[in-house]
């Protein structure tokens, strides 16, 4: 079965991770979330942000060292 995935905004995500626009919209220039995640234009697919944070306990990628 197919399921649509949650398309939600900046004020979506910020309400979801508890943090202000402004930081997400910063973690967005600082390229911190894990690929497919940003959609772009304003876009975020809530649906693998959500299930990265069940996989991992975060929502941040992890940098390279």
């Amino acid at each position: 079965m197919i399921s649509m995935p949650v398309i939600a905004t900046y004020e979506d995500v910020a309400a979801y991770l508890k943090l202000s626009k402004k930081t997400v919209y910063k973690m967005v220039c600082e390229g911190v979330f894990p690929s497919g995640v940003y959609i772009g234009h304003g876009r975020f697919n809530l649906t693998r942000l959500a299930d990265h944070i069940d996989k991992h306990g975060s929502f941040l990628r992890k940098k390279a060292a």
